[in-house]
This record gives C-alpha cells, sequence and structure tokens, in this order.
C-alpha cells in the first residue's frame, strides 16, 4: 500500500512550489465570481422560500 502512496507523491511538486504559484493570484476576477456566486445562491434561496410559502404560484 505504501508504494502506491510514494507512486503518486513522487509526480508532485513539493507544497513550496504550489505555494509560489498561488500568490497574487486571487484579485478582481475572483472578487467578481465570488460576487455572481453569492447574486446566484441569494437569489435561488429567495425563489426556493418563496416557492415553499406560495406553491400555488407555481
Amino acid at each position: 500500500m505504501s508504494l502506491i502512496f510514494s507512486w503518486v507523491s513522487a509526480d508532485l511538486p513539493p507544497a513550496s512550489a504550489l505555494s509560489a504559484f498561488a500568490t497574487g493570484c486571487e484579485g478582481p476576477a475572483m472578487t467578481f465570481d465570488y460576487i455572481l456566486g453569492g447574486a446566484v445562491t441569494v437569489g435561488l434561496f429567495a425563489y426556493l422560500v418563496f416557492a415553499l410559502l406560495r406553491p400555488e404560484k407555481f
């Protein structure tokens, strides 16, 4: 079993190399994604609550 894990981990770069690429990536594009995702979530929640309270409208 440890042979499988050593084979998988051998193909992955060290964690320090991964964190070097992630610095500075979250800028305006991620902020837009978070705002859009939040708006969709709030809209879907409002729709589901309204459909739960007034099912005859649907």
